[in-house]
């Protein structure tokens, strides 16, 4: 994730990433499923974010 992306996952949630996160895993293909089940509540908050803002941000018209 992007540090801009990271900062948007609550706190909480980077702390579980960090916390069940194992030096070499991303080389063996072997995280446990704490980690697995932490990186997805990180990616659904930040497209939960996303989401909300796209909903918040202005349209423009369609010009033809």
């Amino acid at each position: 994730m992007c540090k801009r992306h990271w900062f948007m996952v609550p706190p909480p949630i980077r702390r579980r990433v960090w916390g069940t996160y194992r030096p070499g895993q991303c080389d063996d293909k072997n995280p446990s499923k704490e980690w697995i089940a932490a990186a997805d509540d990180a990616i659904a908050a930040v497209f939960s974010f996303e989401r909300d803002r796209a909903k918040r941000k202005p349209q423009l018209p369609f010009s033809q």
